[in-house]
């Protein structure tokens, strides 16, 4: 009996809860939870394929996933602190730029001042900035385009696009990117933390401390991620009556092409 478009995507649906809940099981949540960032990023990464399977690249088919199914109303913000870096390192004696700096350490001066007495300080990324508050001060050329900071453009700063860089960090290196200490793996919004380390030290002097803030992506929020793209990458299914699985290849052979049926 053929199954029915509506049973495929049931079975879409079924099958990738069934592996996120199998990523979040107590094992893969220890080591701040990076086992099961490893594996939620794998599920959207296969979702991401089944909704934009004619994005050629993973990282662009990624990031409009997430866009347009995790329902994460931050992922366009740009990160004060990575454009504030960007700056310092590729533009800092650039005149172009200099209203957009004296703007970000304004902002960054008020939002992001480090506290003596309280290291488990936490910043919510939706006090980052969207787009078009940076666009109005950033730099553009005579076809009205903004000009690229250093070798980057102005959208590698967005958070979309640093989750994308967390994902390859796991992916790639097996290893969570930046400095920051996951306490409660069941933490689902992302923010910044306020951390302390040590600086130097002497016999007469003690130790010195430096504080900093770092970007944390909790694991409770991966897994939201995952279960909201999985919802929304079958919604669009159901609305575009598409199979789910359309996009994967299917048959005995590794290599995808080899499965290719000709008439």
């Amino acid at each position: 009996m053929t199954e029915t478009l509506e049973k495929k995507i049931n079975r879409f649906i079924e099958f990738n809860k069934a592996m996120i809940t199998a990523a979040v099981s107590t094992n893969n949540l220890e080591n701040q939870g990076v086992h099961a960032k490893i594996l939620l990023c794998s599920i959207i990464d296969s979702l991401a394929k089944s909704r934009f399977p004619d994005k050629k690249t993973n990282g662009t088919r990624f990031q409009q996933t997430v866009k347009t199914s995790a329902n994460w109303l931050d992922c366009d913000r740009i990160s004060l602190l990575h454009l504030k870096r960007a700056i310092e390192i590729e533009q800092q004696n650039d005149v172009q730029f200099a209203d957009l700096n004296t703007w970000a350490e304004d902002v960054i001066s008020r939002n992001f001042a480090t506290s003596e007495s309280d290291l488990s300080a936490r910043i919510d990324i939706a006090k980052d900035p969207m787009p078009e508050d940076v666009l109005a001060l950033w730099p553009h050329d005579e076809m009205n385009q903004p000009i690229k900071l250093g070798g980057s453009s102005w959208d590698k700063l967005t958070h979309k696009n640093l989750l994308w860089q967390y994902r390859n960090s796991l992916m790639h290196e097996y290893r969570i990117p930046g400095r920051a200490l996951e306490y409660n793996v069941k933490t689902s919004i992302p923010f910044y933390q306020q951390i302390s380390q040590i600086d130097e030290g002497c016999l007469s002097t003690g130790l010195i401390f430096t504080n900093s803030w770092e970007l944390l992506y909790p694991t409770g929020f991966f897994q939201i991620v995952a279960e909201n793209t999985l919802e929304g990458v079958a919604a669009y299914h159901k609305s575009a009556q598409t199979c789910p699985f359309a996009a994967y290849s299917d048959g005995s052979f590794w290599i995808p092409k080899f499965n290719d049926k000709y008439e």
